[in-house]
């Protein structure tokens, strides 16, 4: 058991820098946290270098074949014996370079029989994420967030550089597992945790707008550069510009007073006051503050950890550079809008609505013909803006559910199960839907729904101080409401 302390809501009244204070809300601090997630996203790398290519299969010159199947995965050849047709696998095709000119799917033949490995490059790296989010949680509460996100991050960058020159696929999909391990939340809970409670929840959603324009410059790298190593290299490069900045990364405030390391604590604290021209309390009322907090530690105890599920929806792409333009560009509002929201309804029903109305969009698309294709892009952005939404916001609702010494590893291990949903999504789309052509919609439709649905017997936690210990939590009552209103908050 970790040796906590706690300095729970007498700390989070000193205003300082938790998200800027109430004079500079979003001072050089938190903007050092937000430039962590200005990466190209490495998850949606599948749509480009592993896409189902038009192909056609080479017979060998020896042979004469008397036909070639539709799907392009075998020929068939005269016996001189039976005269009858002999059907031979193809191992060697010509693909279209109309749209690709190089890509993992042409270069190691992803097609036919293995055409399973196309899903896996995608869902391999949401498998390592599973092996890792509860271990991380334990090293990140252990050795600190900023040594966790320095590591992780070097070791995705050096992963990510290293598959642009890979030779063999069996090693581009270890490669792509350990960077699924080591690509953790640690930077968003860090930027959640020096947050003061009123800002927490704009910070909370517009933390992912570098995502949403990473999303779309993905999109527009992805058109100029059809080469897939070429490409891999092109999004790797923003790790290697912004990784310095992590060695100037302060430790968050919060997990150095919950660890007792005061003297680290108070000098981040001051500097931050310093940035955000504000005053610290004296130093004697500051250090009584935490001794009074840490005898309270000796009554707390590790037993139990709330957890949520979160579940992602899918892609419906036509043009796969316009979708994922489109895509982020939805991200936009789904991300900006959340946060005056959030403020005025609240974490709860929002989150619900928003899983629901895109589930909705996405069961639609059921019922609409193929050929209406700008109908069908409206109900799938339209699902993705909700889903982004909704999204969003259950990040910052898993971390102020959860107490600060165990908060990394509650959210680690919801982020585990929301990737399972996210692992088996390629193979949903590349199998059952050339099977079922609707299945795929009312798989991901329904399960939008669900997790909507599943979030009603939680309780609300606006205007709530987030909780330090596993004992703070069940202090905290609430009676959740659609509309705004001082929750009945009991802190003891």
């Amino acid at each position: 058991m970790f040796q906590y302390f706690v300095y729970r809501e007498r700390l989070a009244k000193l205003k300082v820098v938790f998200c800027g204070t109430k004079i500079r809300p979003f001072s050089g601090w938190q903007r050092q946290a937000k430039g962590k997630v200005l990466i190209p996203p490495q998850v949606l790398s599948g749509v480009y270098l592993t896409p189902l290519i038009n192909h056609t299969c080479l017979p060998p010159l020896l042979e004469d074949p008397v036909e070639i199947s539709s799907d392009s995965c075998s020929y068939f050849v005269n016996n001189s014996s039976s005269g009858e047709a002999e059907e031979f696998p193809c191992t060697e095709w010509e693909y279209d370079t109309s749209v690709y000119t190089n890509t993992l799917t042409s270069e190691f033949n992803l097609v036919c029989d293995r055409s399973y490995l196309r899903a896996t490059y995608q869902s391999i790296n949401m498998f390592g994420t599973i092996f890792t989010c509860m271990a991380s949680g334990y090293i990140a509460d252990r050795f600190g967030r900023k040594a966790v996100v320095l590591v992780t991050h070097l070791t995705y960058a050096t992963l990510g550089f290293c598959i642009s020159f890979a030779s063999n696929f069996s090693l581009i999909l270890a490669l792509r597992f350990i960077m699924g391990c080591v690509g953790l939340p640690t930077i968003y809970i860090l930027a959640l945790e020096v947050c003061e409670i009123k800002y927490r929840s704009v910070v909370g959603i517009l933390i992912g707008l570098p995502w949403a324009f990473g999303t779309m410059a993905w999109g527009g790298v992805a058109f100029q550069v059809r080469d897939w190593r070429w490409l891999q290299r092109c999004v790797i490069l923003p790790f290697a510009l912004y990784i310095p900045l992590v060695f100037i990364m302060d430790e968050s405030p919060r997990w150095l007073i919950v660890r007792g390391q005061f003297d680290r604590a108070r000098r981040v604290l001051q500097r931050a006051a310093r940035w955000n021209k504000t005053q610290l309390p004296s130093e004697e009322a500051l250090n009584n503050l935490m001794l009074v907090e840490e005898k309270q530690e000796q009554r707390c105890t590790l037993l139990e950890t709330p957890a949520l599920c979160s579940l992602s929806g899918s892609n419906f792409s036509a043009d796969p550079f316009i979708y994922i333009v489109l895509g982020g560009l939805m991200e936009i509002p789904g991300f900006s809008l959340t946060a005056p929201i959030i403020n005025r309804f609240g974490r709860k029903w929002p989150t619900i609505w928003g899983y629901v109305l895109s589930g909705i969009a996405i069961l639609l698309l059921v019922f609409i013909p193929d050929n209406i294709q700008w109908l069908v892009m409206t109900l799938a952005m339209l699902g993705k803006l909700c889903n982004s939404g909704a999204f969003m916001i259950i990040f910052v609702y898993i971390s102020e559910v959860l107490p600060t010494e165990v908060r990394l590893q509650g959210v680690s291990a919801a982020i585990m199960t929301s990737k399972v949903g996210a692992m088996v999504a390629p193979y949903v789309t590349d199998y059952v839907g050339p099977l079922v052509p609707w299945a795929p919609s009312v798989i991901f439709g329904v399960s939008s729904v669900v997790a909507g649905v599943a979030l009603l017997p939680i309780h609300e936690t606006l205007n709530v101080p987030m909780p330090d210990t596993i004992e703070d939590v069940p202090d905290i009552t609430l009676k959740p409401t659609l509309f705004r209103r001082k929750p009945d908050l009991k802190v003891t």
